[in-house]
């Protein structure tokens, strides 16, 4: 009997290739990975194995028995174990995405131990094939029920895990792992049931493996490009395993102080040139522990089963420096540490990679200290974190943030004609989730877009909704944040969002930031667009921080806001700025707002400083609406009272 076995060479040739790159790659040692080789190895062996197999049964007379036999029960045995691993494979791809622990015990391992004895007993039983010295090779009694027992099995375990975890799984991915067992499935039903002399199967298999091999194996799945470090999804998805697996792990974490610095003074290569040596460096000279490139000049290290983490940090602190000098730059590195203990990390339900980001962010703030270890602090800032982060997306996904009013003060007039229009999220236990919290995570997240579109238009409901001349109200002042600044197209949704309401445009101040004109060109003709329709502008918290003049009045704002600090430290008698500030910008014809008037004293003082517009706890907290509207008709009944002498 003779076997066509051409295309088992073709199969060995695409696995030798698929070796040799793999194992030119570098890969974390997840679960998943380790799995992929040792596939790999098998159905390489197997390959091996067929073809000497039905080499030598096809020439019976040439080799004794016993070694016929030998070859083919290893053979099929090998044939099994792929089955098996690609099972396991399929399994561990599972849980990793869907970050559970599957527990399957020995339910899958049963059908492999039973045709493996079945397979090395075939010598004695005749079960799945037997070879008679005239006669040659022939299959046993249950070769086809095994195979299609066997087959049906597997194929049941693996649409089992994929379908009850499809929801984690990336389309991508499912595309690839449907491709790779229809693949393996159609060669091995066409060679046992329609071909039995035509080796299709592991032509067939190898084919599925080459499809693993580049999309759910693919090592760039892993790497940063620029740096040739793993980069920080990897990160997240090996401390996920590690912690389910109960493995034991710590983490040195490195930043160049001046790394931004050494940019700027570099030329534009400079990052490539950075990131692409220190990956060369990490990854030769501290091969066994991976590295991660998270971003901005961010590395971490791990160590993992007992590596030392003192021993790590110190090589560290030896070598880095040197090869930053060698860069041929006379700039200080100032290296910047985070170390992250296993103590620290044993409750699985740990974000660590946002434990990192959070020290590194710290790191970054003004003079810290050379090495910062991650506790229990930075633990619960994390959480607190995480939480107002649930919550702010809910609220915006659920438009149900609310916004709140705080009365702004005419000292002309004497009355409120005005209010800002503050966000407001509600943390679910009856308290409250206030900007300074939110806002920061919502231009982190993405969210912040989103954010001020549903403040402007609950604004807009509320002036299309209310008789703002009844209430005294001449317009709503609206925060516009620095990244909603820098879109092109803000003038137009706003503008089409109060179209929708209709709102006139004069009835809107919009509040931004001197953060806010990083492109002044660009938003000179967002402004400029704006105030044509009939809205106008106030420069918030002006003295906080520096604050460029030429930026302030080479823009058309109407409105200049002074921040609270400057009141206050007036009032305490700290600095006496704020009286030269609210002349010279009165000379500029520019109208003055102060914030954080508290008392009665500083209500009268700035009014004869000639400051038109107040506001702060004195006149009203930031109110919901509801008691926003009953605040001013509270102030029209009692300006009407007064008006009439009662």
């Amino acid at each position: 009997m003779l076997w066509s076995s051409y295309f088992e060479y073709v199969a060995l040739a695409i696995l030798c290739v698929q070796f040799v790159f793999y194992r030119a790659q570098r890969f974390l040692p997840r679960v998943s990975n380790v799995i992929f080789s040792r596939t790999l190895y098998i159905e390489i062996f197997t390959v091996c194995l067929d073809i000497i197999a039905s080499v030598t049964s096809s020439h019976v007379s040439l080799y004794p028995l016993g070694l016929l036999y030998l070859f083919n029960e290893a053979y099929f045995f090998c044939l099994f174990l792929f089955i098996n691993e690609l099972a396991k494979y399929c399994r561990t791809f599972a849980e990793s995405r869907a970050r559970v622990r599957i527990r399957s015990g020995m339910l899958y391992r049963i059908p492999v131990i039973v045709a493996g004895i079945i397979a090395f007993t075939t010598h004695w039983t005749g079960f799945l094939f037997h070879i008679d010295p005239v006669k040659g090779y022939a299959r046993g009694t249950i070769y086809y029920p095994l195979f299609s027992v066997y087959l049906i099995f597997y194929f049941c375990f693996i649409v089992y895990y994929l379908v009850r975890y499809r929801t984690y799984i990336p389309a991508d991915q499912k595309r690839g792992l449907f491709i790779c067992l229809v693949s393996v499935y159609i060669g091995f039903v066409i060679q046992v049931y329609f071909l039995p002399y035509v080796l299709l199967i592991n032509i067939f298999s190898s084919l599925g493996l080459l499809v693993l091999c580049l999309s759910l194996q693919n090592p760039s799945h892993d790497q940063d490009d620029r740096s040739g470090l793993y980069n920080i999804a990897s990160f997240s998805a090996y401390t996920d395993e590690l912690a389910r697996q109960g493995t034991r792990y710590a983490c040195v974490g490195f930043t160049f102080a001046s790394y931004y610095t050494f940019l700027s003074e570099s030329g534009g290569d400079a990052k490539k040139r950075f990131l692409s040596g220190i990956g060369k460096l990490l990854t030769t000279r501290y091969a066994d522990y991976p590295a991660f490139y998270f971003h901005k000049g961010q590395i971490v290290l791990m160590a993992v089963k007992g590596q030392e983490t003192e021993r790590l940090l110190e090589d560290l602190r030896r070598d880095l420096p040197e090869w930053w000098a060698q860069g041929g730059t006379r700039l200080d590195p100032e290296l910047r540490f985070v170390l992250l203990s296993s103590d620290t990390i044993e409750d699985p339900d740990i974000d660590v990679t946002g434990c990192l980001r959070i020290a590194f962010d710290e790191m970054s703030e003004g003079d810290s200290q050379e090495v910062l270890t991650v506790g229990e602090d930075l633990i619960r800032r994390l959480n607190d974190y995480r939480s107002a982060r649930r919550l702010l997306a809910r609220a915006v996904h659920e438009n149900a943030v609310e916004v709140w009013y705080q009365p702004i003060y005419d000292t002309a007039e004497g009355r409120i004609v005005s209010a800002e229009a503050l966000a407001r999220i509600h943390d679910g236990q009856g308290g409250i989730i206030f900007p300074d919290i939110f806002i920061p995570i919502a231009e982190k997240e993405g969210l912040i877009l989103q954010l001020g579109m549903q403040v402007f238009e609950k604004v807009c409901v509320f002036i299309s909704t209310h008789d703002m001349q009844a209430l005294g109200l001449r317009s709503i002042n609206v925060n516009l944040s620095p990244i909603q600044c820098l879109h092109k197209s803000l003038a137009d949704d706003l503008l089409e969002t109060a179209r929708r309401h209709h709102v006139d445009m004069h009835r809107v101040t919009f509040e931004i930031t001197e953060s806010s004109m990083m492109d002044i060109d660009s938003f000179h003709d967002i402004m400029q667009r704006l105030i044509e329709a009939g809205a106008s502008f106030s420069l918030d918290d002006y003295g906080t921080g520096f604050s460029n003049l030429i930026n302030v009045l080479s823009l058309p704002f109407g409105t200049l806001k002074i921040d609270k600090s400057i009141a206050w430290a007036y009032f305490q008698g700290n600095d006496q700025v704020l009286p030269e500030i609210v002349r010279m910008f009165r000379d500029k014809q520019l109208n003055i707002l102060v914030e954080g008037v508290e008392t009665r004293r500083m209500a009268e003082e700035l009014a004869e400083m000639k400051c038109q517009y107040e506001q702060g706890y004195y006149f009203s907290r930031p109110v919901p609406e509801e008691k926003f509207l009953r605040l001013l008709a509270e102030r029209l009944q009692s300006s009407s009272a007064a008006g009439r002498g009662e």
